[in-house]
């Protein structure tokens, strides 16, 4: 009874957080209220609010369910074959940042990610700061994994490395999003040529 109740609850929530995407998608997030999303997935609000206490809590959840599917997709490259660093260290970084279909809009990025910084001690802020932690070490991994089969030199630092790697991600993504006539092709191949550029630095570096 009690993985019942427990799956329920997990299919209540997933069509409390279909209907949010939904919502902020068609409408941007400011307009939609909370009350809409629950008429909009079948729920009372008393029951919207029993799981998501503020609407920022809510977009984070969202948000939090992309970077899963992005972790999702970082385990398949991790787990396959590598054929060189830049290549794979591009694919892992398009796993994590290239828009995905009916995912989140720009809206819904700015939006979330003040939320992040605005209220920091909240559940799915903490949560949030926990995904970026994750796509960090995927990266981490990823390095070390390059660095053993002997597609980086063994000098590289791999901490440091992923971190400069992700750091230069996120300040590329924070830019896109702020300027909407920006295509998500455009913004992807100058991710892609910035990070080249970042690994071609490493491989070339002397001790």
């Amino acid at each position: 009874m009690t993985g019942l109740r427990e799956r329920q609850k997990a299919l209540r929530r997933e069509e409390m957080m279909k209907a949010a995407m939904s919502l902020f998608g068609s409408r941007g997030y400011e307009s939609v209220k909370l009350e809409e999303i629950a008429h909009e997935a079948g729920v009372s609000p008393g029951t919207l609010y029993s799981y998501f206490k503020t609407k920022n809590d809510l977009l984070l959840a969202v948000l939090i369910q992309d970077f899963e599917l992005g972790f999702k997709n970082g385990r398949l490259i991790l787990e396959g074959p590598l054929s060189d660093g830049i290549t794979a260290i591009n694919q892992l970084l398009l796993a994590h940042f290239s828009r995905r279909q009916h995912g989140l809009t720009e809206d819904m990025w700015r939006f979330a990610i003040a939320a992040f910084i605005s209220h920091p001690d909240t559940h799915f802020a903490i949560e949030y700061e926990k995904c970026l932690t994750q796509m960090h070490n995927q990266f981490l991994i990823l390095i070390q994994k390059l660095k053993v089969e002997g597609h980086l030199p063994n000098y590289v630092y791999a901490d440091n490395l992923a971190s400069v790697i992700t750091n230069s991600a996120i300040m590329s993504f924070l830019k896109f999003i702020r300027k909407p006539n920006v295509s998500s092709e455009k913004f992807e191949a100058k991710l892609l040529s910035q990070n080249s550029q970042l690994i071609k630095l490493a491989q070339q570096a002397s001790v």
